[in-house]
């Protein structure tokens, strides 16, 4: 059973509790103990049936091709030297100006 409670966003961009499950089916019934913030409301009750190999797909851990060195065709050697003190160069230059 897998169970995830959180807020989300409506139409109207206000934010809702959602509760996600994914449980196990026996028979055709189900019983499920929600939040107490649900007690006396009207809830939405949508059952779809769980495709395993879409959830892992869907999952936003991802695994793959790492990004590091990616922006490495962008690096100009001329300047590596300078980059120990670029940051202390930069905040005295803006605010010595002032």
């Amino acid at each position: 059973m897998l169970i995830q409670s959180n807020a989300v966003q409506n139409r109207k961009g206000e934010n809702m509790q959602a509760v996600r499950d994914i449980i196990h089916v026996d028979s055709n019934r189900i019983s499920h103990d929600l939040p107490v913030e649900f007690s006396n409301m009207t809830v939405e009750l949508i059952v779809l049936p769980f495709d395993q190999d879409k959830e892992r797909s869907d999952s936003p851990v991802r695994e793959g091709k790492s990004m590091r060195g990616a922006l490495k065709k962008y690096a100009n050697p001329t300047r590596i030297v300078h980059e120990k003190d670029a940051w202390r160069g930069a905040v005295r230059n803006k605010y010595e100006a002032d």
